[in-house]
């Protein structure tokens, strides 16, 4: 495990959190963490997993052991692997996360269909919002439409809300108004995600 994905492994170890936007902002909140980048491809199962398992009340020792393994799973998803595959990796880091909470492998039946459901999902409304890619954005609408899929196909019920976003003014290809998250906009738009706002 890499330095930077050994500091997200710490934090998550003695997290008790269970909302993931909050857990998601206080990683990427880090002075360490860039505006964009494929150690993304590691926050999002990291933060999913760290927040199921403080909602299930499990182990920590199941943490640990998941957690190096999406850690795995996460480095061999590239930078840029969205204009490049066609997939973004925070898309992959939920697919990551319910792979491993199902012990879903490529011999699988039910979990086999409900991973490939899930990530495909959460790719399709990354895919609505439009380029160019936003770390930041991607991540969100990755945790905030995983979470809705794992509640109706898994039934565990991971805690969202609707994010602002603070990390624009680094971001020199921000959408601004044009972005879900954007804290200067007059009117949100009416979606699903707005209704789960807290």
């Amino acid at each position: 495990m890499n330095r930077d994905y050994r500091k997200i492994y710490k934090y998550c170890m003695t997290s008790q959190e269970t909302n993931a936007i909050k857990l998601v902002n206080q990683i990427m909140s880090m002075k360490y963490i860039p505006i964009h980048g494929p150690i993304h491809h590691f926050i999002v199962p990291a933060v999913l997993l760290t927040c199921y398992t403080n909602t299930l009340g499990k182990d920590k020792e199941y943490l640990k052991a998941s957690l190096k393994d999406v850690a795995k799973r996460a480095r061999i998803v590239p930078g840029g692997n969205c204009a490049s595959c066609g997939a973004c990796g925070a898309a992959l880091g939920v697919g990551q996360f319910a792979s491993v909470i199902t012990e879903n492998n490529p011999l699988s039946e039910e979990s086999w269909n409900k991973v490939m459901d899930i990530t495909s999902k959460c790719s399709l409304e990354i895919a609505k919002h439009g380029g160019p890619r936003c770390c930041k954005r991607d991540v969100y609408l990755s945790i905030l439409t995983g979470a809705e899929r794992i509640k109706e196909t898994l039934g565990v019920d991971i805690k969202t809300h609707t994010p602002v976003c603070g990390y624009f003014k680094r971001n020199e290809q921000c959408r601004k108004e044009l972005c879900l998250f954007y804290p200067k906009k007059k009117v949100l738009p009416k979606n699903k995600h707005q209704l789960k706002n807290v």
